[in-house]
């Protein structure tokens, strides 16, 4: 049985976390007072017993200027004598309901391992963010803020509200961002390498078309796992409507939509098609991990 997690599994959860991932108890201790909600977090239950589970973190995206609400997948993990039945899978797929009925169009996460991009690729997520060796000067930040943190988060936040196609922090974020980073002394941090999934095709193309007014085209979208993304939208005059006539329509599957739409690599597409998106480069950076 699947569920939100509550007072009485909360402990479970924490527990699970610390048998599945290699993590200190002081970042485990940081992250389930600053960063864990039980709202956010689904439970497998196999009786009294939570088997599987995984969180959906609340972040903005800058998209085209404007702020969108997005869930960042964190915390998936099976106990290691209940994986291979597919737990995770049922998850991931109520996870993208209660985003769909949340008004989050976009899901990102980072895979823990190299083989994980394909098996999030199968649930319709696309690598979509590069890792990079550009360092984030969080103790340079702090030194200049005088060690205060909210001039600190002030300093950050001028750099990366600038920046179109990231994922921004709040305030509290960056706090516990900082105090992640004393654990180890600070320790170099980049920008991630990480995947997105569209979870509501049509919210997010009003969003681009609402910002490209100057765009015209016809796109036919098949996702294997939201059927109601499966559909052929044109997008015209700054508005989205849903088209029945496949001439001049292009194919794309959810996993290569989230390329174009978030620009990524264009490319890597047929100039016929890429010509209709703009180039971005996404960036994820300093996620609790």
């Amino acid at each position: 049985m699947i569920q939100l997690s509550n007072k009485c599994t909360e402990s479970q959860v924490r527990q699970m976390w610390k048998t599945c991932f290699d993590d200190t108890d002081e970042f485990i201790d940081l992250y389930f007072s600053e960063k864990y909600k039980n709202e956010n977090t689904l439970v497998y239950m196999q009786g009294n017993e939570v088997v599987a589970s995984l969180q959906m973190l609340p972040y903005q995206f800058t998209f085209y200027g404007d702020e969108i609400p997005i869930a960042y997948i964190s915390g998936a993990c099976t106990l290691p004598t209940f994986r291979g039945k597919g737990l995770m899978s049922k998850l991931l797929i109520e996870a993208f309901s209660l985003m769909q009925k949340g008004n989050i169009p976009l899901s990102v996460l980072i895979p823990a391992e190299k083989w994980l991009y394909d098996y999030y690729s199968r649930y319709g997520y696309e690598k979509v963010f590069d890792e990079d060796s550009i360092e984030i000067p969080l103790k340079k930040l702090l030194v200049e803020a005088k060690d205060d943190v909210g001039t600190a988060y002030s300093l950050f936040d001028q750099r990366y509200q600038q920046q179109d196609f990231c994922i921004q922090k709040t305030k509290s974020d960056f706090i516990t961002i900082v105090k992640d980073a004393e654990i180890d002394n600070f320790p170099p941090k980049t920008n991630l390498s990480g995947m997105a999934r569209i979870i509501d095709v049509s919210v997010l193309l009003s969003y681009f078309a609402q910002k490209n007014p100057n765009k015209s085209f016809t796109i036919n979208i098949k996702d294997s796992l939201l059927e109601y993304n499966n559909n052929i939208y044109q997008i015209e005059n700054g508005n989205v409507s849903i088209s029945h006539n496949e001439t001049n329509s292009f194919s794309c599957t959810i996993n290569e939509v989230c390329k174009l739409i978030l620009g990524y690599r264009l490319n890597d597409f047929p100039p016929k098609i890429s010509a209709n998106f703009e180039s971005q480069k996404p960036i994820m950076n300093l996620m609790l991990e």
